[in-house]
């Protein structure tokens, strides 16, 4: 089982990738060895228990404070709709210091907002403001206990791994599966429909 939503990505036109995901990712618990905004490990959460292992600080103060204190991260985002214009401009521009609490709004409006997966630098778009607080609402009744949001730590490979649009170069480890728009030809293609899906 799964959740037809995700975090901050938009994954309505993916329902074969994520339905072949469930039901190959037969175990209870799994990592994201480069975790960025989750679109797919996110909707897997709803029965399974994720390490989220980040690499961009930003990404890893608007999971934890997810994680951590949902229902008030939330409140502070819905603040911010509707999104326009000045708030991505400042979201994305600001040079001054704002503590890990503001930051994990402001990156979840970038992300939000920014077309693709797994970005916060746009290019960007105004979403319908009743579609914006659907969203949060769907947010505010999904379970957030089971992803737990690591920073720039190592965990042996002792479970199923998931790979989520990885970069030029990276190298998989054993025991996992990648989800990308991009060809890999030294894994082997698991499921392709709008997306490939390979398995190491």
């Amino acid at each position: 089982m799964y959740h037809k939503y995700s975090f901050c990505d938009d994954i309505s036109d993916y329902n074969n990738e994520l339905a072949f995901l469930d039901k190959a990712m037969t175990c209870k618990n799994f990592v994201v060895r480069n975790a960025t905004t989750m679109p797919f490990s996110f909707p897997l959460s709803k029965t399974r228990k994720v390490s989220a292992l980040f690499s961009n600080i930003n990404n890893y103060f608007m999971f934890a404070a997810w994680e951590t204190e949902k229902d008030r991260f939330l409140k502070y985002v819905s603040k911010y709709i509707p999104f326009d214009n000045n708030l991505f401009n400042f979201a994305l521009h600001n040079t001054l210091d704002v503590s890990p609490w503001q930051q994990s709004h402001l990156q979840f409006v970038l992300c939000y907002t920014s077309q693709g997966f797994c970005r916060f630098d746009g290019p960007f778009v105004e979403p319908d403001e009743s579609l914006t607080r659907k969203h949060i609402s769907k947010l505010m009744a999904t379970r957030n206990k089971n992803i737990t949001a690591e920073y720039e730590i190592e965990i042996p490979n002792e479970s199923i791994n998931l790979y989520e649009f990885p970069l030029k170069g990276q190298e998989f480890l054993s025991n996992s599966f990648i989800i990308t728009d991009k060809r890999l030809d030294d894994y082997d293609l698991l499921f392709e429909d709008k997306l490939k899906i390979y398995g190491v």
